[in-house]
Parts: C-alpha cells; structure tokens; sequence
C-alpha cells in the first residue's frame, strides 16, 4: 500500500498544518502495516487471557469473552484490509476510526480483568497482569508514535488494571497498581518520543523533497532558457544567413557590372568614367567587408575552419603582418609600432592564417578606435610556457564594465550612428572564436582616457627543421594579378537562377572576349551541353530555384561526360549550406565577388604557367 500526499497540493507549501498531515498518513500508514502483522499474535493472546479466565474460574463467561473479543479482532481486520486497499484513504476518519478500535478492545480486556478481580486473589491474578502488560508493550509498537491513538486505550487499560488491584484495598494491590502507573508513564513518553522522531523525519524528507523539487524545477527552466536561447540563436543565424544571402544577390550583380565599367573606362580612357567606377568599387568593397563580418560569423558556427598548426615564429609574423598597415595608420596620423625584428626568435605551434586573422583584426580594430598616438605590436614570454602577444593603443580606453561586452556579436563602444567604416562589432566576436579555436586565450586590460591593451596568450612552440619560419600563407581573398596581357579566350557555363547575375556575369566575361552560355538551373544547363557547348570552365550557384541545388546540376553535368574544372559560388551564410558547400570538395567563391579576382582565380586554373 502507498499513501501518498494529495497531488493537488503546493509542493512549496512546507507549514505546519501541511507537515502534521503528512505525519499522520505516515502514522496511518505503519499502524495499518503493524496491526495487519500483529492480528495472530492478538488472538494468541487473547486465547491464552480466556485461559487463565477459566481458570480463575469464569467458566463459560470466559469462553463467551474470547468469541467476543476474537469476533472485534477479525471485524477490525477488515476494516484494516480496506484502508490499505485505498489509494487515498481519509486520514483523519481512518485514524479516528482506528481509536475507537482500540478503546472497544481495551474495554473488552478491562472487563475481562475485573471479572478475574472479583475472584479471591490468586496466582491467576498476576498471570493475568503480566500477559496483559505484555500486551501494552506491544501496543506501543503498533500505534507508530500517534499519541492520540495510545492515550484513550492506555487511559482504559492502564487505569483499569491499576483500579483491579487497588479494589484489594491492600499495600500490595497498591504497590502494584504504582508499578502499572509508572509503566504507563514510560510507555506514554516512549510512544511521544517516537512520534516526535517520525515528525523529524518526515519533516527532513519533505524538505529533501522541495529541495529536490527546487532543483529539478531550476533545471527545467535552465533547460528551457537554453533552448529558448538555442532557437534564439539559430533564428538568428537563420536571419543573418537569408539577409546575407539576398543582399548578396545584387551586389554580385553590381560588382560584374561595375568590373565592366571600369574595362570601358580603361579601354576609352575615360577619367570621369574610371571615378565613376572607382566609387563603385570602394562602395562595394566597404559592403563586402560587412558580409564578409557575417559570413566569418557563419563559418565559425557551422565548423568548417580547421586548424593546421605549425611552428611559426612570431616576431618575423609581426613584422610581415604590421607591413600593410602602416599606411593605414599612418593615414589616420597615427605611428604603428613593431617589436624589432632582430629580437630573439620566440616560436609558438600555431595556425599562421588563423593568427594573422586575430590580429589583423586587433590592429585594425586599434587603428580605428584611435586619433592621436599610435599603436604598438609585441611578442614576449608570459608565464613559463606561454608567449604573450599584445596590441597597444593609445586610444580613449574601455570603462570596465564594457571589457566583456566588446568581445560580444554586434556590440560597439561610440558608434551610436552606426558608421559603417567601423564594421558591424563582430570583429573581437570573431577575435574570441578563432583564439579558442586555437586553444589560445584571449583578454583586455585598459583603462579609461589610457588606451587598451589587447592580448592573447600561446603555448611555447619548437622552430621546424630547417630552423625558419613557415612560410606566410596567402592572406584571404588575395588573387594574382589579372594584368592586361592575356588575350585567351575561354568558355564558361554560367549556371545561376539571378537573371541580374547572369546577365552582369556574362557581359563581364564576354567584354574580355570570352565565350559565355548562362542558364537558369540544371535542365538550361543540360541543354546547352547537348546543344554542343563544350565548356572550360562551370560557374554555378549553390542554391537554385525551387529548393534545386547547383551540385545537382554539377552531377548532370558530370553524368553527361562534362569534365571542366567546377566553381561554386553562393552567397548563402547558414552554417548547414556551408557545411554541406564545403563537403562537395568544389573551391568555394562567396558573393558578392569581384569581377577581376573571379577572372584572376578562372585563369590560375586555365592558363597555368608553362614550364621554364
């Protein structure tokens, strides 16, 4: 049998009405269980008091008694039986009823000892008495610690025995009667004494309960804020990645078309047209390297960087990093500061590319944010193993409270108009990522009206063996030279679902004097393959009209006996696309795209250099 609390109830509401309920069911609980397991003792018991009845020399009037008394017994079993059957019985009512048991059946013993008493006094009298505080004894255990249950029977069983033998009107019955008196005084303490102890344990357990129910309620929440930022998070990236994507689309356009104007204007010797052009150009390339912000964002978070670290040294990649931008700083006024590069070499196992992105956009960053002074770059050993590489500026500095912040997604210090020469605030963001991608820490120290201090901490690293530097990796988004000297002719199969691009791509291509077919999705495509277009050269958009994939138009195309080399190029920032653009092996070129570099990458490929 369970008893359990009503389910109805406030798991909260821990009062002392609630915890007495709580006792009492528990009490009911053992009473029912002790009085199931000590019905066969009863009628023993009581088998052997109508025995010494007899004896005594009740006669019949004992047997009658033990038809009685066993009848009760057997009645009160039932009633026991039917409690336990219920899932919630009615505490109070049940104990109430089980109360007046026990006083109907300690009356029922009275009797039978005053009958005895009324006897001359004899041996039966004290066998009667030892088995009947025998009996008390074990009422005890049957009660669990509910002083209200014991009190009325052991007022009857007690104060009538104790009556029997003062009835003797003898210092004996007296003498003996004080002796029932004080079991009953210890009886009664030991009975309070355990239901105090049960009402300390359910106390204690209930609090275990609400505490356990506390925790369980804070971990459902905190899965629930989890989940909630989760979704927050991927609606995010979802509206970034579809924003970027079709903000992409006609900038793509535009900058095919603006790589067309600048060809007229270099082929008419226009000036006017090549200013033109120019501000397109820089309009362009301020807007990319917004994308480019969200984009760095969306690689990050589908994984697709992967770390290859070798030994770098870090005082020459300083040197080599700082050279770039020195002009930019030196635009702003400001001096940029290198550690000499004929410091001892300090080596650190790292990804150069991955580094150099870190602090490039540290510096950068310094660059922007300063107008007066400079900013300094150095590398020195910091605390046994690790090599510390700081960016020093002597900027307005960053107030505490927003030292964490700037390391935030789109968070900014004084740039309330949002100026967009000054990014979107995703370039610490993306400085964070990509240190714990390389197991690096990364920090600040600044205080206000004295600049910043940007650092990152590298493990110690072993020069390889030849005892240089690696060689610098190309930095991103850098292409050969398109030069003017090339005149081949070559043709592509432009495959993309944007007239815009297609038309602006081909116009692009074919003012260079290349052959261009351009075709909306794979069965355009398939077409102009079977129509005998023999291209050199697939340039196909990733994602297609109607959900299509440009692989799938690739693997037509493959299908069909197509073997040109293949780009994909996509303006998608969603990290699953990317993922899945990465895994087809194709190279990946993301909108929006310079017409010159997109030529300059086509032709590394189709006129490699000839052999010296």
């Amino acid at each position: 049998m369970g008893i359990e609390a009503d389910p109805e109830a406030d798991p909260e509401a821990a009062t002392p009405a609630r915890l007495q309920a709580l006792v009492e069911a528990r009490q009911l609980q053992l009473i029912l269980s002790q009085l199931r397991r000590v019905a066969v003792t009863h009628l023993l018991v009581d088998v052997v008091v109508a025995w010494l009845a007899w004896r005594a020399g009740l006669g019949w009037l004992a047997g009658l008694w033990l038809l009685v008394i066993a009848a009760m017994v057997l009645v009160r079993d039932r009633y026991v039986r039917r409690q336990q059957a219920q899932t919630l019985p009615d505490v109070p009512a049940a104990l109430a009823h089980l109360r007046a048991w026990l006083v109907l059946i300690g009356l029922a013993q009275v009797a039978v000892m005053a009958l005895v008493f009324s006897r001359p006094p004899g041996d039966a009298h004290y066998l009667l008495t030892m088995v009947m505080l025998g009996t008390s004894a074990g009422a005890v255990m049957v009660v669990a610690g509910h002083t209200r249950g014991f009190m009325p029977w052991a007022g009857v069983f007690f104060g009538g025995l104790a009556l029997c033998w003062l009835s003797h009107l003898d210092l004996e019955g007296l003498l003996v009667a004080l002796l029932i008196l004080s079991l009953l005084s210890t009886l009664v303490a030991a009975v309070r004494d355990q239901g105090r102890t049960l009402a300390n344990l359910v106390s204690l357990s209930e609090a275990l309960r609400l505490e356990r129910d506390k925790q369980s309620r804070l971990s459902a929440e905190l899965a629930q804020a989890r989940d909630r930022a989760e979704r927050a998070s991927q609606a995010k990236t979802r509206f970034f990645a579809s924003a970027s994507h079709d903000l992409r689309q006609p900038l793509t356009a535009l900058s095919f078309n603006a790589a067309t104007l600048r060809l007229l204007a270099q082929r008419l010797a226009d000036d006017d047209l090549s200013q033109v052009s120019d501000g397109i150009r820089r309009a362009l390339a301020e807007s990319q390297g917004l994308l480019d912000s969200v984009l760095e964002v969306s690689k990050l978070d589908a994984g697709t960087i992967e770390v290859q670290p070798q030994p770098v040294e870090l005082v020459a990649l300083l040197a080599e990093l700082a050279q770039p931008l020195v002009a930019a700083a030196a635009a702003r006024g400001l001096t940029l500061r290198v550690q000499d590069a004929a410091a001892a070499a300090l080596w650190a196992s790292t990804d150069p590319v991955l580094l150099r992105r870190i602090l490039h956009n540290l510096v950068d960053n310094a660059i922007k944010f300063t107008r007066s002074g400079g900013v300094s770059l150095a590398v020195q050993p910091d605390a046994g193993r690790w090599l510390r590489i700081s960016v020093s500026d002597t900027g307005p500095g960053i107030a505490a409270e927003s030292q964490d912040k700037v390391f935030e997604e789109f968070f900014q210090l004084g740039n309330a108009e949002r100026n967009r020469s000054r990014g979107l605030g995703l370039g610490l963001a993306i400085v964070r990522r990509l240190a714990a991608l390389l197991g690096a820490e990364v920090g600040l120290d600044s205080v206000p009206g004295h600049g910043a201090t940007f650092w990152l901490r590298l493990p110690h690293g072993q020069s390889d063996a030849a005892g240089q530097p690696a060689e610098p990796a190309a930095s991103a988004g850098a292409h050969p030279a398109l030069g003017s000297a090339s005149q081949q002719t070559h043709k592509v199969l432009v495959i993309d679902d944007e007239p815009a691009i297609r038309q602006a791509l081909g116009g692009y291509l074919r003012s260079l004097g290349w052959e261009v077919v351009s075709a909306g999705d794979a069965d355009e495509a398939m077409a102009a393959w079977r129509g005998g277009f023999a291209p050199q050269a697939l340039l196909i958009d990733f994602r297609l009209r109607e959900g299509a994939s440009g692989l799938d138009a690739l693997a037509a195309l493959r299908a069909a006996g197509c073997t040109a080399p293949a780009w994909l190029i996509t303006g998608d920032t969603e990290p699953g696309r990317i993922s899945q653009a990465r895994a087809a092996g194709l190279p990946v070129v993301y909108k929006p795209v310079q017409g010159e570099a997109l030529v300059a990458l086509l032709r590394t490929v189709l006129e490699p250099p000839e052999p010296t």
